[in-house]
């Protein structure tokens, strides 16, 4: 996480992937986990990170994803969402490894979201971010250096489901 400071972060209970989840926007996601377990009977674990350079972008996928959840009636209680921990990192890697589906329609089938690509397109209609911010996004995504890039999406969902078949 060093060259990236700014991260949206995916928060679950580290017993289960159907969620509830956190998603949320930290400089530093192991504090946060932190906070959110004091009081919590049940044991956090982070199992994703989107991580990037710059502060706008990452608060910016951060509004238009709660939005999304908000909008698709998956809040629960204050910052916890109805939604599994391998869906939300689904949507987090089409950032980074799906930026040519970016811009695509959103498909919605038998109530299941089939494709969740439309984010940033979604975020600018519903003016959850201005034009300023839909165009810093864009630059960060269409145009990609792979030697240095403006983001890392980490997935901890591997290492996870080790540790819970290691406690049953």
């Amino acid at each position: 996480m060093s060259e990236f400071n700014h991260h949206v972060y995916l928060i679950s209970y580290e017993d289960s992937l159907d969620g509830p989840i956190k998603i949320g926007y930290s400089h530093h996601p192991p504090t946060r986990l932190k906070q959110l377990q004091t009081g919590n009977p049940r044991r956090l674990t982070i199992f994703g990170n989107l991580g990037f350079k710059d502060e706008l972008a990452a608060r910016s996928v951060e509004k238009i994803i709660l939005h999304y959840f908000n909008n698709n009636n998956l809040s629960m209680n204050g910052e916890w969402y109805d939604i599994g921990v391998k869906e939300v990192l689904t949507i987090l890697s089409f950032f980074p490894h799906n930026r040519e589906k970016l811009f695509e329609r959103t498909e919605i089938k038998e109530g299941k979201i089939i494709n969740f690509t439309n984010l940033i397109n979604y975020g600018f209609d519903k003016k959850i971010i201005n034009e300023d911010e839909w165009d810093h996004l864009r630059d960060i995504f269409d145009y990609v250096d792979e030697d240095n890039k403006d983001y890392e999406f980490t997935d901890f969902i591997e290492e996870s489901e080790k540790n819970l078949a290691e406690s049953e």
